[in-house]
């Protein structure tokens, strides 16, 4: 089953790599796709349309210095919109309070063995809804185990070096306000958010991936080769 990891920045790239070597370990038929990865020379916008629509589970890749990263806001806004997929954001070093809209609307996983432990049993269940080979819980609970403290020395070395740049936190006047605004969204008829600034909202309708990858980055399909690199 196909994981999207999404990352922007050297501590999140590492993070999606810890990721990427570690969930087959536990859950064998789980096939991690980090963006980055997308071979030299093949259509960037075509490839990651492909890859959203084998996604079932997508895990944003959250540290201090990325949380405003247009790169982030893309993917995130992109596996949204993918029918009937999981999307959660792991936070390294970061609160559930740090988080702005729109990546607040997500679930979150704190850097911390037993929410990790229920975000891999997330992904499990949705093995299960794939039927693809899940595990049993008492399975399930043993590789993990036997697995974790890998992750956990990987995170912890993560942790340890400095990031490029750190944004100062959030205030508490700012957060208020977003809670107001988010109270105030409740009056108004359902609308979809798009993956630009938090003011600009479009009608909820059906949309295909391969329109999501044009939409955001404002690009005709034949324009979408391989700039991944140019965007992070």
């Amino acid at each position: 089953m196909k994981v999207f990891l999404c990352c922007s920045g050297d501590r999140s790239y590492e993070v999606a790599k810890a990721f990427e070597e570690w969930l087959p370990k536990v859950i064998q038929v789980l096939d991690p796709f980090i963006s980055s990865g997308i071979p030299k020379g093949k259509r960037w916008g075509e490839a990651i349309a492909d890859e959203l629509e084998k996604t079932k589970v997508g895990i944003l890749c959250l540290t201090r210095e990325n949380l405003n990263a247009n790169w982030i806001l893309f993917e995130a806004g992109a596996l949204s919109k993918t029918k009937d997929a999981y999307v959660c954001t792991f936070l390294l070093d970061l609160k559930a309070t740090d988080i702005e809209e729109l990546l607040a609307s997500f679930q979150h996983t704190a850097s911390k063995k037993e929410d990790i432990r229920q975000l891999m049993d997330t992904i499990n269940k949705a093995v299960k809804e794939s039927e693809e080979h899940s595990l049993g819980e008492k399975l399930f609970n043993s590789t993990f185990d036997t697995y974790w403290t890998e992750l956990e020395a990987t995170l912890k070395s993560i942790r340890a070096k400095s990031p490029e740049v750190v944004p100062p936190s959030r205030d508490m006047k700012d957060m208020v306000e977003e809670i107001l605004e988010i109270a105030r969204r409740q009056d108004v008829k359902p609308y979809s958010f798009s993956t630009l600034p938090h003011t600009h909202y479009q009608p909820l309708r059906e949309i295909d991936n391969r329109d999501i990858v044009k939409i955001l980055t404002g690009r005709k399909e034949d324009d979408t080769d391989n700039n991944e690199d140019s965007e992070r």
